[in-house]
């Protein structure tokens, strides 16, 4: 996405984000999301960017363990597992406040038998819901305030010896570039 909207930029093509969206569909199902960027409910197979003013604020940790989830294992195991269409209204209500789900984090814990058992041990260390992000294999977990969410992020790193960040969302231009 950042190399289309490059080259859109140096060659003076003029291309508005519909035309590159399109181009992007034909690269990989997450590209046209990433060639606006921001927060967005994305459906199909990434055809369909249905742009969002904003995330709700919220605080989180992620944790970033060494266990491997690949990919196409982890939705192949989705798919044997029944597979599904995406839950819009499940989406949505995530963006009104709801708990976060995740359709792919049982197959990627099944894949990744190591991954579940260091959710379930720092679940147990930090008594919060831990989440898998997208296919795995990071982890994430929601917290009230960044004090917070730093004092877990420390006592993961110190108790798990896995790498833990606490993050929060950042207000951008979109289609801006952001450096922390």
């Amino acid at each position: 996405a950042a190399m289309l909207r490059a080259c859109n930029q140096l060659f003076d093509l003029n291309l508005n984000d519909d035309a590159l969206r399109h181009i992007a569909m034909s690269i990989g199902s997450d590209v046209s999301f990433l060639v606006r960027g921001g927060s967005a409910i994305v459906s199909g197979f990434g055809e369909r960017v249905e742009a969002m003013e904003s995330l709700p604020d919220f605080h989180a940790i992620l944790v970033l363990p060494a266990s491997a989830c690949p990919t196409g294992a982890v939705y192949g195991r989705f798919d044997a597992m029944g597979g599904g269409m995406l839950n819009e209204a499940g989406v949505r209500s995530v963006i009104e406040g709801d708990s976060p789900f995740n359709d792919l984090a049982e197959p990627a814990l099944a894949e990744a038998p190591a991954l579940r058992l260091l959710a379930s041990d720092i679940g147990s260390t930090v008594n919060r819901e831990i989440h898998v992000s997208g296919s795995g294999s990071t982890l994430f977990i929601l917290c009230d305030t960044d004090l917070e969410a730093s004092a877990i992020a420390t006592a993961i790193e110190e108790q798990h010896n896995v790498p833990a960040i606490p993050v929060r969302p950042v207000a951008v231009e979109v289609g801006q570039p952001h450096i922390p």
